[in-house]
């Protein structure tokens, strides 16, 4: 009689062998299930203490905003808006570099009737080619997309460095993340996550919301405007010759006035008012402002802007400024009526 054949070769094994077999087994998956189970408690714990840390920071007011351009002045900008975004549609944005967003004064701007629902998009930090990436996201969002009026303030400093025409200045889900989803904003924190950065914007960003240094505050009024109100003076201009107007800066700025123009907006492109000192020192012969002032009108030919030149205009002395180029607040409101009256002035 045959029999089916079977593998006994296990079954030959003397029992303490296989018994030691298990053992080693079981041991083995121990070791692997503790060493997968320190990771992940090594990781979660890791997550908590960063929660914890974000969550005291805030309470003490030294939470810097989720990092989207790791800027400290334009992130915070951008938290700002998650919180003040505009019940309805603006009539009349602002845009530029921190010029813009030093320079234009809302409430002045309402009281002369150049407005009703003002909302100022400047950001610290960028150039031209930079501005027009800023202007196309703001443009693109139901909030922004029809005001009736745009106004651009820009430094010679801003024509200076553009590589192409737009530049990308941050990642647009991060930037719709930070501003329109804000209870997403979190996650930003941990996905955007500098520690250098961090720490030092962490321990300036109090004070810089509490008006504390008073050259760099991060208080915006509730159109979005930064003041400058302060007594102090850089301890130099800051600002020094020039490194060149870029050609690519032009080239954003003839798409910007595009952009403007493909929807009806009104545009007013404002140069803003220059230290004498530094004019005195950096361009005597007047040279640099000559020549930027003729390349935007050429820029701009046919677009239907409205340029006003305040670049050396005898409305503002050296006292009025705190470096080369940024005015402090009460010199801001000056400047606002006088652009409001141009701008009126323009539109009939």
């Amino acid at each position: 009689m045959t029999y089916p054949s079977q593998d006994l070769g296990y079954a030959r094994v003397p029992a303490p062998i296989q018994s030691a077999s298990f053992d080693a087994e079981k041991l083995h998956w121990k070791a692997t299930a503790t060493y997968f189970v320190g990771c992940l408690g090594t990781v979660a714990g890791c997550y908590a203490a960063i929660a914890c840390s974000l969550l005291f920071l805030r309470a003490t007011d030294h939470l810097p905003p989720p990092i989207v351009t790791n800027n400290l002045c334009f992130d915070e900008k951008l938290q700002w808006m998650s919180r003040e975004l505009p019940s309805s549609t603006p009539d009349l944005l602002v845009f530029g570099s921190s010029v813009a967003w030093r320079h234009f004064d809302s409430e002045k701007a309402i009281k002369s009737e150049l407005t009703k629902n003002p909302y100022n998009l400047g950001f610290c930090g960028i150039r031209l080619s930079q501005t027009a990436f800023v202007i196309r996201y703001f443009l693109d969002k139901q909030k922004f997309q029809f005001p009736l009026r745009a106004v651009l303030i820009a430094s010679p400093q801003d024509f200076e460095g553009c590589r192409g025409s737009e530049e990308q200045v941050f990642s647009k889900p991060a930037a719709d993340e930070a501003i329109f989803s804000p209870a997403h904003a979190w996650e930003l924190y941990f996905k955007n996550l500098d520690p250098v950065s961090f720490v030092r914007n962490a321990t300036v960003v109090k004070a810089m919301r509490q008006g504390t240094m008073p050259l760099d505050p991060l208080i915006l009024t509730k159109s979005g405007d930064g003041p400058l109100d302060t007594a102090a003076n850089r301890p130099d201009l800051v600002y020094g010759e020039g490194t060149g107007l870029s050609q690519d800066c032009f080239y954003a700025l003839r798409q910007i006035a595009k952009q403007f123009s493909d929807r009806s907006i009104e545009f007013v492109l404002l140069l803003t008012p220059i230290n004498p000192r530094w004019i005195s020192e950096y361009d005597p012969n007047h040279g640099t402002l000559k020549s930027l002032r003729s390349r935007i009108a050429e820029t701009l030919k046919g677009s239907g802007a409205h340029i006003w030149d305040a670049s050396e205009s005898t409305l503002f002395l050296e006292t009025d400024f705190v470096d080369a180029i940024h005015l402090r607040w009460s010199a801001a409101g000056r400047l606002t009526a006088a652009m409001t009256d141009f701008a009126k002035k323009s539109a009939d």
